[in-house]
């Protein structure tokens, strides 16, 4: 989006995915995958870490506990920007001359959303890849 109104700033964003359908459809798949909402990735990660701090008890429930807050105070951020991006039916200035997003710019952007929803539906997946460096790592450095 940088790219195509030349700013960060939310509010010049206002109804861009109106303007670039597909990037905004990203942007909404990111906002909610980093709120923690099923079935991303976002909220597989946070799910295993909430049955890590049970099993672990202790200090690990209140560890639990803030993780929940956290979700909830993000829900509170990512929620209204995706909603101001994705459905304000007021296009900003710059919304509304938007720059076209080169397509060698938009495949890398829908295959990272692709994984983050293929990631929260298939967690196996990514954790298959990550397992091997893990137990590696345990065998060099020590793990409980």
């Amino acid at each position: 989006m940088l790219y195509s109104i030349g700013t960060r700033d939310l509010e010049e964003m206002r109804g861009i995915g109106r303007q670039l359908p597909v990037v905004g459809i990203c942007f909404g798949i990111f906002g909610l995958a980093l709120a923690g909402m099923p079935p991303l990735s976002g909220f597989m990660s946070e799910l295993f870490l909430y049955r890590a701090g049970v099993d672990v008890g202790g200090w690990g429930i209140i560890f639990t506990i803030i993780i929940l807050v956290n979700v909830v105070f993000s829900l509170g951020y990512y929620i209204p920007a995706v909603n101001k991006v994705l459905f304000s039916r007021e296009l900003s200035e710059r919304s509304k001359k938007a720059r076209k997003v080169p397509f060698v710019m938009l495949v890398p952007i829908v295959v990272m959303a692709g994984l983050t929803v293929l990631l929260g539906v298939m967690p196996k997946l990514g954790l298959s890849l990550v397992k091997p460096v893990v137990v590696e790592l345990c065998t060099v450095v020590g793990c409980p």
